[in-house]
Formats: C-alpha cells, structure tokens, sequence
C-alpha cells in the first residue's frame, strides 16, 4: 500500500507564500514514521529547507563581525549548531570573524571572546556540554 502524505508547515500559514530562501518548497519532515490512518493519506510536520538567503548580503564581509552566544539549561546539540553556524558564516556568507560569547550574557562584559573558526570548531560536535561554557 502506497500512502499519500499530507504535509502541515510548522513555520508558515498555509495560504502564505514560501518565504524567498527557500527551494521551491521543500519541507524537512518532522515525522519519519507516519501513523496510517486506513483513509489512503496521512499527515507528517514539516519546515521549509532554508536556503542561503539572496536578499542578505554584506557591502564587504570581512568588516563583519559575527557573534555567538549560549545560555540557559541544557541543550543537547547545541555544539553541533555552533559548529554549522561558524561554517556557513565563513564558507557561504564569507564572514571572516565569528566570535563565541563565553559565559552567556556575562561574556560580553566579562569574559574574553574566543575567535571562532572552522579549525577551531571542526570537532567540537563530538564533545558534550556547551563548547562555550
């Protein structure tokens, strides 16, 4: 049996246009398994696949200044989303310094940052706890 499934955006009302980063409206499933229903379809979340955005750019990238800061309780993953925002500013966005806020907000007054680089951060998705504690 073959099931059709209907997809429902967490991030958009459903008569909304597709906002212009993403391609042609492809969705990253919530669900990997959906429930049958017995009706021939079923319903699975979705969000759109963001795309680097064509209408954000920078006059030159290298005066750009990145910064990225944590806090709060536990977040498990949160060194592999400090990890993927490093990189797509370096690699796509060509931004050549991305600084990470030690401390959460106490970082910005208190705490040297540390210059963050795909070197730097190239293992740090294997490593528990905050990367910048």
């Amino acid at each position: 049996t073959v099931l059709v499934a209907k997809l429902e955006s967490l991030a958009a009302c459903p008569d909304s246009p597709p906002p212009p980063f993403t391609a042609n409206g492809e969705v990253v499933l919530v669900d990997i398994v959906v429930p049958n229903t017995g009706q021939g379809d079923s319903v699975s979340r979705a969000f759109p696949v963001a795309k680097r955005n064509p209408q954000l750019h920078f006059q030159d990238p290298t005066q750009v200044n990145a910064a990225i800061v944590t806090f709060g309780g536990l977040c498990p993953g949160i060194n592999n989303v400090i990890r993927e925002i490093t990189i797509t500013l370096h690699r796509q966005y060509k931004v050549n310094r991305v600084w990470g806020i030690q401390g959460g907000w106490r970082g910005f007054y208190e705490l040297p940052p540390i210059l963050l680089t795909p070197e730097v951060i190239h293992t740090v998705h294997h490593h528990g706890g905050s990367f910048l504690r």
